[in-house]
């Protein structure tokens, strides 16, 4: 017991050095986000899987950590029904959930030891109304239970945007939001996208560039609004989008 409190409070230690860069994304941790996030860190370093591509303490608290909490700058999201696709670690959608507990958060993850490890997470974070789903994105968007009934969506770092399109815009309702964050490849993204979009229901409503101090360039966060029903041929059966993506072959990830 005694070891574990040790642990904890180094993980503790490392949140609380790193303060300032919480504020650069414009949130101001209170002692139990500050708890929440020092328990999250401790389980990710301590995991016996490989949960994210970064080893450091301080590479998750950049790069998971915070790159999740810029979101904030493109959407609100007290009170609102959100899925994150392709989950991973849980980024960005739990760090968002210590931050905005009155969202209805559903994490969307096709690794079963990633869903153990989400779900034993979202216990020793105490986080009500989080869901966590096994299954692919191609399944879920053709599910009653989740086809448009999302008011946001995001997908973090899982493809191209004209495949990320035919993933997430299916669980978006009318007038509902997909936030896709994009690096130095955005624009060229953008220009493959246009039959995805027009295709899927969505049109981009806002483009966002954001820079913590750290970066030494800009991310951008593509803001995507919900105007037309997708029709129910999409999304496409497992593997499709990714090998003929609507409009283009833009596969890559950034």
């Amino acid at each position: 017991m005694l070891n574990n409190v040790i642990v904890r409070n180094m993980y503790n230690r490392y949140i609380n050095e790193y303060i300032n860069e919480f504020r650069e994304t414009g949130f101001m941790p209170d002692f139990t986000a500050i708890e929440k996030f020092s328990v999250y860190l401790m389980e990710l370093m301590e995991a016996k899987i490989n949960i994210t591509a970064h080893v450091s303490p301080v590479d998750i608290i950049r790069e998971n950590f915070l790159d999740s909490l810029v979101c904030f700058q493109a959407v609100g999201l007290a009170g609102k029904k959100v899925i994150d696709i392709g989950t991973g670690g849980g980024f960005p959608g739990l760090p968002l959930k210590i931050v905005e507990d009155t969202m209805n958060l559903h994490l969307l993850e096709a690794t079963g030891k990633k869903v153990e490890f989400l779900k034993n997470l979202i216990n020793r974070l105490s986080l009500n109304n989080v869901y966590v789903h096994q299954g692919r994105a191609e399944d879920f968007g053709q599910n009653s239970e989740f086809r448009e009934k999302f008011d946001v969506a995001f997908a973090r770092a899982v493809a191209g945007l004209p495949v990320l399109l035919e993933y997430v815009l299916p669980f978006i309702k009318m007038e509902g939001i997909f936030i896709a964050q994009k690096g130095k490849k955005y624009s060229e993204e953008i220009d493959m996208s246009a039959y995805a979009l027009k295709t899927l229901g969505g049109e981009i409503l806002d483009i966002k560039s954001v820079r913590l101090p750290y970066e030494s360039s800009e991310k951008r966060l593509i803001i995507i609004k919900k105007i037309s029903p997708t029709p129910v041929k999409y999304p496409r059966r497992n593997g499709i989008p990714l090998k003929r993506p609507l409009g283009g072959h833009y596969q890559g990830k950034e």
